[in-house]
């Protein structure tokens, strides 16, 4: 039997691309240059001043207030012949290693914030976050100066000093930082005799105000306990942690009971 031959499927006839417009994008700006002069017709007609009809009074009234603002932009920029510091204290310079017995007295603490502890300068920054500072101020450590002053207010912001101790360098103290630009205040008292409550507001009042080096002679009994009691007061650390703070600059090994008490309870008369 002859075999049957299959007939090839047929393929389907190709229907014919469909040609789409082509959309011109600038179309609807065609006609733009013959409505421009329309557009430029209908827009408010601008005219210069006319400065003739001002009075001189006037000119000059303008160009001091013009001089008057330029100045106030100054001042506002500078201060003191230095740039206002904004965002916080100025850096801390380089931190120096302690000084052997040969270098003291020294009279520059420029590295030396936080190199002591318990012994020497004692200079160390405060918990508060306000910038301020307690040391301990000694012939045998430093030699305070107007420069000296000048020197802690450049490199670390201090603005206020607050003597504690009735000793000459503290008593020098307060005029020395005053001649320097800076704030000078004398509460002297005793390890055993922190002085009245209205001698301790008056230290917290300004404290507060931030920029202030608190010190005593060795930045340990004296004002670890208004420093102490400040923390408290300001509710920065709780008692125990204020004591704990204070026997850090501590290199006795024991503790005035006057200053644990006005840690604790604060100026009792």
């Amino acid at each position: 039997m002859p075999t049957k031959r299959r007939r090839p499927a047929r393929r389907p006839a190709r229907r014919p691309a469909r040609r789409t417009a082509r959309v011109n994008p600038w179309a609807p700006f065609a006609d733009l240059r013959t409505r421009l002069p329309d557009l430029r017709a209908r827009l408010p007609t601008l005219r210069k001043p006319d400065l003739s009809a001002v009075t001189l009074r006037t000119k000059i009234a303008v160009g001091v207030g013009l001089v008057g603002l330029a100045t106030a932009l100054v001042v506002l920029l500078t201060k003191k012949g230095g740039p206002i510091r904004l965002g916080g204290p100025p850096p801390e310079p380089p931190t120096r290693k302690a000084l052997s017995s040969s270098e003291m007295p020294t009279k520059s603490w420029t590295g030396l914030l936080g190199v002591y502890r318990a012994r020497g300068p004692n200079f160390s920054r405060l918990a508060d976050g306000r910038n301020n500072f307690r040391a301990g101020i000694k012939d045998k450590y430093t030699t305070p100066s107007e420069e000296f002053f000048r020197e802690l207010k450049r490199d670390y912001g201090i603005e206020r000093v607050i003597s504690l101790s009735g000793s000459e360098p503290a008593k020098r103290t307060p005029a020395l930082a005053r001649a320097a630009g800076l704030e000078g205040y004398y509460f002297p008292m005793g390890e055993k005799s922190l002085g009245p409550r209205d001698a301790y507001e008056q230290i917290r009042a300004i404290m507060r105000k931030g920029n202030t080096l608190v010190h005593c002679t060795h930045g340990a009994d004296r004002t670890g306990a208004i420093i102490g009691r400040y923390y408290v007061d300001e509710g920065i650390m709780s008692v125990d942690e204020a004591l704990a703070d204070m026997e850090k600059y501590n290199g006795k090994d024991y503790t005035f009971e006057t200053v644990i008490d006005f840690i604790k309870y604060g100026a009792q008369d």
